[in-house]
């Protein structure tokens, strides 16, 4: 079961890496994800490569010195937060002692999450 990146911010690694909307992350460390725990599991070697297919098909390998277990904890923070994980379990599922640190230090808002937000305070005032 690949990752399939959804999408990409301006400026972000994924950007920097050439990420795209629609491609997959099959592998890393040349291990194949299954599930998430094999994504949790693997993300903490030291060094990571990225396997990528590409949304044309292709495959590539993405090494990066900024691809650290640092960054995939605050990319699965993110991911729970657009998934509608509540805050608490994000907490646990992370390990953090205090919620505020999952929601201020973590979490990243998607431009995806940004968009059906303003969509939502724009619904409140077309109903008055």
């Amino acid at each position: 079961m690949p990752a399939v990146v959804k999408s990409v911010f301006s400026g972000s690694i994924a950007e920097e890496i050439g990420l795209e909307p629609g491609d997959e992350i099959t592998a890393i460390n040349g291990t194949k994800i299954t599930d998430v725990l094999d994504y949790r599991y693997l993300i903490n070697d030291e060094y990571v490569t990225v396997t990528v297919k590409t949304k044309q098909g292709g495959t590539r390998d993405v090494f990066s010195s900024v691809l650290t277990p640092h960054f995939f904890r605050h990319n699965y923070a993110s991911v729970l937060y657009d998934a509608g994980v509540d805050v608490l379990a994000a907490q646990k599922i992370l390990g953090h002692s205090d919620p505020s640190t999952t929601l201020s230090i973590y979490t990243h808002l998607s431009e995806a999450k940004a968009d059906a937000n303003a969509k939502k305070v724009l619904a409140a005032f077309n109903k008055a």
